[in-house]
């Protein structure tokens, strides 16, 4: 494509522009994007934890709302709890406002917590990326994937070749189009 070297400084200083404007949506994409990727190895939007402990005092012969004080003292739970059941006669289980689990062994004592902590930093990404934002943000996410067009094609542009098949951007582009088309055909 035969382009002036005056329109090929004015692609060049918009490429870097729209570049620059580009970085923290990038980040936004990149950092989430690599972990809802792995959604299968880990929870991107919540740590959890699991733990036992022995709780003093525990009993079958206990009502629900002693069982409740004793494990909300033992856990520093305040407010937390949203509900308890018996799951069976020696088990009693509560739920927390979080989603965390507390399952206690009412014979033994022991109380094994399965605790529910937010990612807040990858939270909010995911929250973008996965466009639970809807609305703005859905026209702001077009408007960046049209930039990151413009940015692919003008990088064709911006540089001279002189032998077009001895070039690497062609072997990189080229790369960078069957790497994805392989994945499709071989899915």
């Amino acid at each position: 494509m035969m382009l002036s070297n005056t329109l090929r400084k004015r692609i060049r200083l918009l490429h870097r522009d729209l570049g620059y404007l580009c970085i923290g949506m990038t980040l936004v994409y990149a950092i989430s994007g690599i972990a809802v990727n792995h959604i299968n190895d880990w929870n991107p939007n919540y740590q959890i934890t699991q733990s036992e402990s022995r709780v003093e005092g525990l009993s079958p012969s206990l009502g629900n709302n002693d069982i409740q004080s004793l494990l909300r003292r033992h856990f520093s739970l305040q407010d937390k709890i949203r509900s308890g059941y018996r799951a069976s006669a020696d088990e009693y289980q509560v739920f927390l406002k979080d989603g965390s689990l507390l399952s206690a062994n009412l014979v033994s004592g022991t109380v094994s917590a399965e605790m529910v902590n937010n990612r807040p930093l990858l939270q909010a990404l995911n929250y973008l990326h996965l466009n639970h934002a809807r609305d703005a943000w859905t026209w702001i996410a077009d408007i960046y994937a049209a930039i990151l067009l413009f940015l692919a094609l003008s990088a064709l542009v911006m540089l001279r070749s002189s032998n077009v098949m001895k070039s690497r951007k062609t072997w990189l582009t080229l790369t960078g189009i069957l790497l994805p088309l392989l994945f499709i055909l071989l899915r």
